[in-house]
């Protein structure tokens, strides 16, 4: 019964203590709230090794409950009262998949134990956004190739969404506090959402990740993306106060600037319509400007030689 203990344990270390200032501002820990007593009530650094460890509590809850239920269980020898994540009809989809993918789960928890901590303290260590991103690039990569997402990780996902709309395992009645109003409530939310179709969506959404491209993975390919707009970002950002308060035409000359958004922000705000679109034919004829902007932004960006030079707008 201690699994949802870590997840309040992570909301607690967001809200339990004072603020704290660091001495190098970390933009994600900005993001997300987070001081330096929060991150001691999650990791623990061991500076022999130069690495991050997790608390011990949430060690010992994922030592103790969460590995031997995933990794041992099965549904001939479950019963109500050695199980907690999982309920028998879950247990039986993630046990329906292809038999090389039937330690994915098991893979999956140890993987989360061992470089779970590292990953959160990478993230939240971050000294840009683009750095940030790059973690994230970087950690799912690496999942991707060892935990074989592309097809053990789509299977492990398909069974969960199968058995998501009969979800009755013990965890559900501890987050709800036994209060039958509220499981209820789960089983007719569940109803009402299309998991089908969320199922299918996030498998395609997998699929299109481990599709090939230029990059290895198309995942690669959609993060060098990612990385590339917060650059972009990050600039406008430090510079959007000098670009506020110019005028006309010094607006002008940062809108044909190829390392920033300013060019791509004026077309958006220069829409005076938002508010009244209605359907979808209007919203096309909405984009068609922005389309334009980033357009003449990506062919400009293509023939720029150096970062920062000033282009000719595009028609």
């Amino acid at each position: 019964m201690k699994f949802l203990s870590i997840i309040l344990l992570l909301y607690h270390a967001y809200t339990a203590h004072p603020s704290y200032i660091s001495e190098e501002p970390k933009p994600m820990r900005e993001i997300f709230d987070v001081n330096e007593y929060n991150i001691e009530d999650v990791v623990n650094e061991e500076v022999v090794v130069s690495k991050y460890v997790f608390d011990d509590e949430i060690i010992e809850v994922v030592q103790e409950d969460v590995i031997p239920e995933l990794c041992y269980l099965t549904s001939d020898n479950f019963t109500v009262y050695n199980s907690f994540l999982l309920d028998r009809y879950c247990l039986e989809e993630l046990e329906s998949v292809s038999p090389q993918c039937r330690g994915f789960k098991c893979e999956l928890a140890h993987y989360f134990l061992e470089h779970g901590a590292q990953i959160y303290m990478d993230f939240m260590n971050a000294a840009s956004y683009k750095e940030a991103v790059e973690v994230v690039h970087r950690e799912l990569s690496t999942a991707f190739e060892k935990l074989n997402m592309c097809t053990c990780g789509r299977e492990f996902f398909k069974a969960l969404f199968k058995c998501a709309p009969f979800y009755h395992a013990n965890a559900l009645f501890y987050a709800t506090e036994n209060r039958s109003h509220h499981t209820a409530q789960y089983g007719q939310w569940m109803k009402n959402l299309d998991v089908k179709s969320a199922s299918k969506f996030f498998d395609r959404l997998m699929a299109g990740m481990c599709a090939e491209s230029g990059s290895g993975l198309c995942l690669n390919s959609i993060f060098n993306g990612f990385e590339e707009l917060t650059e972009l970002l990050e600039t406008t950002l430090e510079e959007y106060d000098d670009y506020d308060d110019g005028d006309r035409k010094h607006r002008k000359s940062q809108e044909k600037r190829c390392d920033t958004l300013f060019g791509s922000i004026r077309t958006w705000t220069d829409n005076d319509d938002f508010e009244e679109l209605d359907g979808e034919e209007d919203f096309e004829i909405f984009s068609q400007p922005n389309c334009g902007c980033f357009q003449g932004f990506l062919l400009r960006k293509k023939d720029a030689k150096r970062p920062g030079e000033l282009c000719t707008r595009a028609a």
